[in-house]
This record gives C-alpha cells, sequence and structure tokens, in this order.
C-alpha cells in the first residue's frame, strides 16, 4: 500500500519539475500540491490499485488554489504578475494613447455630434500607427502555414514574388504589391484579388489596384493543362491600361513564384517598405476599372 510519503515524494519531484517559472514561483508561496495533500488527509483514501479522492462537500472552498484556472479578466504575464486582459467582459479596451478619450455613447444611435470628432481626431494617428503593422502581423501569422500541394506555402509564395520583383528593378510600391498580393489566398480564396484590391487600393496606383482585383483571371493562362480553366478569360480585358502591367506580373513574378530552393529575401525586407506605403495619404478609393 502506497504511503502518504510515497505519494508527497511523487508529487513534490513534478512539481519542481515545472519548467513555467509562474507556477513554480506560485507553487513555492501557496505550498507544493503534495504538502497540500497531507495537510488534508482526511480527504484522500489510497488503495493498492487506485486513489480515490473522496468527494469535497459543496460548501468547502478550494484547497489548492494554485491549479485553481484564472479569474476571468486576468491574464498572465512573462514576469508572473496578473493585469486585466483587454478582451475581458465588462472592461473598456486601452486606449492607444494616454490623453485620448472614449466616447461614453454605447449604441451609434445615441452619437452626438461631438463624439463624431472626437473619433475622427483620434482616427488618423491611430491608422498611422497600427495598420501596417496589422498587416504585417497577419503575413507573419502565415510563416508556418501548410501547403495544400504547391511546393512551398503562401507566405513563402509572397515572399519569392516580392523578391523576384525587387531584383527586376521594380518600385519600392510594385515591390510591396508584390508581397502583399495573396494575403487573402488562404482566407479568402474565390475573392482573394478583390481582397488585396481594397486592402491595398487606396495606397497604390489605379493599376496595381485592377492589376490586384484581376489578377487570378490573367494567371489561368499560364494554366496549360489544366482540364477545365478558360484559359483566354483575360482577353475580355484587352486594350485596359493596366493590361499588360497584369500580364507581365503574372508570367513573371507569380506563376513561377513557388519554388522551394529559391533565394527569398527575408521578410524584415519588406516590412519597412509596406509601412513606408501605409504611411501615405490614402487616395479616394473607387471601385477598380472594368
Amino acid at each position: 500500500m502506497r504511503t502518504l510519503l510515497d505519494v508527497r515524494n511523487r508529487l513534490g519531484a513534478v512539481v519542481r519539475a515545472v519548467p513555467n517559472r509562474r507556477r513554480r514561483r506560485e507553487a513555492a508561496a501557496r505550498g507544493s500540491f503534495a504538502d497540500h495533500l497531507l495537510a488534508f488527509p482526511s480527504a484522500i483514501e489510497f488503495e493498492p490499485e487506485r486513489a480515490k479522492v473522496a468527494a469535497r462537500p459543496l460548501d468547502t472552498p478550494p484547497r489548492m488554489g494554485m491549479l485553481e484556472p484564472p479569474s476571468r479578466g486576468s491574464e498572465t504575464m512573462d514576469s508572473g504578475t496578473t493585469g486585466p486582459s483587454d478582451a475581458a467582459n465588462g472592461t473598456d479596451s486601452r486606449l492607444l494613447r494616454d490623453d485620448w478619450n472614449y466616447v461614453e455613447a454605447i449604441p451609434l444611435d445615441d452619437f452626438e455630434a461631438s463624439d463624431f470628432a472626437l473619433l475622427d481626431a483620434q482616427r488618423p494617428a491611430f491608422t498611422a500607427e497600427r495598420q501596417a503593422e496589422q498587416i504585417l502581423r497577419i503575413v507573419r501569422g502565415m510563416a508556418d502555414d501548410p501547403s495544400f500541394g504547391y511546393r512551398i506555402n503562401t507566405f513563402r509564395h509572397c515572399l519569392q514574388s516580392a523578391t523576384m520583383a525587387h531584383r527586376a528593378g521594380k518600385d519600392e510600391d510594385y515591390v510591396a504589391m508584390a508581397f502583399l498580393h495573396d494575403i487573402g489566398f488562404d482566407i479568402a480564396p474565390a475573392t482573394h484579388g478583390s481582397f488585396a484590391a481594397a486592402l491595398l487600393g487606396p495606397y497604390v496606383s489605379p493599376e496595381m489596384e485592377w492589376l490586384l482585383a484581376n489578377h487570378a483571371e490573367f494567371q489561368n493562362l499560364h494554366c496549360r493543362n489544366h482540364p477545365t480553366i478558360d484559359r483566354f478569360a483575360r482577353d475580355k480585358w484587352r486594350g485596359h491600361p493596366a493590361f499588360a502591367m497584369t500580364a507581365e506580373f503574372c508570367a513573371r513574378f507569380d506563376q513561377n513564384a513557388m519554388d522551394p530552393d529559391y533565394d527569398n529575401m527575408p521578410m524584415e525586407a519588406f516590412e519597412p517598405m509596406v509601412r513606408r506605403l501605409f504611411a501615405k495619404a490614402p487616395r479616394e478609393a473607387a471601385p477598380p476599372a472594368r
């Protein structure tokens, strides 16, 4: 029959082996799991084949606080301290700057003119500081994504497309456009061209916006052996000012940017380009010309 001392030794070793420093500090402050067992021997019965934990009365407070889930509305920091989570119910999300203010109304129906003026005053700085970073965060999140059959994933395809455009001497806006042209490929596959056009359109030329919106159809030309695809669907756009640019992009920097052995530039090389692109004042957005 196992003794409580045996259990204490075994469980104490487990607690000491926990790599998370926060948990180890909590264990030291509150006592190990095994110490709790010895502190309340009447709650546990041990048998040779199994250990049975007796039911705790409903009105008895939990004794092993170390194992309790964190309270709602808190998050654990690396330092071991806790603070309010910005996603918690019942709290206001933090403002980007300390000198900013919240609107007090909840539904738009109740907004006063002063509320809209407040948002209009704070939003440009918010967008300038956060927009590019949020876009880059999306791209970083794609880095370890799997592929559904292509030799490289969408992240590496975008790196390769931008690297090829850069080495071909294209300007910075073009390279940034190439880097982001398939940002919606996995989350909006059927409309990923329009997705990218909506995202980049106000910051690039109208020709690049049109390229983004229609490049998937131009890509069809290169699917020579596809059994059902309309390879010449792009021909209806002949004569459009951006036709040649879109055809060149697909031929030189898209349909062939799928080589696992190609020497891609790192993402860090393109991040400043993306930041400078979205730091521009957006032009009046309009639907891509058809």
